[in-house]
């Protein structure tokens, strides 16, 4: 793959502590280890560290990442 799933989730996860939201990021981390494959990827993602992201109020520019991570790993598992 040429994106590089990993290092962008690894990213927002830093972010996410800049905004003071450690116990998010820790999730994101969790969940989103090398081991993990794509697809785990885009659920943890799509279905709990999206969400609370918008919950949590995290800023715009961290949840447009988010966003833009699950709209890349659907490109790349798509057929």
């Amino acid at each position: 793959m040429s994106y590089d799933f990993y290092d962008e989730a690894e990213n927002i996860a830093c972010e996410l502590e800049k905004q003071s939201q450690e116990p998010l990021a820790s999730l994101l981390r969790k969940d989103v280890s090398e081991g993990s494959t794509s697809t785990e990827i885009l659920m943890s993602l799509r279905y709990h560290i999206a969400p609370a992201a918008t919950d949590a109020s995290v800023a715009l520019s961290t949840r447009k990442r988010i966003k833009n991570l699950i709209k890349q790993i659907d490109i790349a598992l798509s057929p």
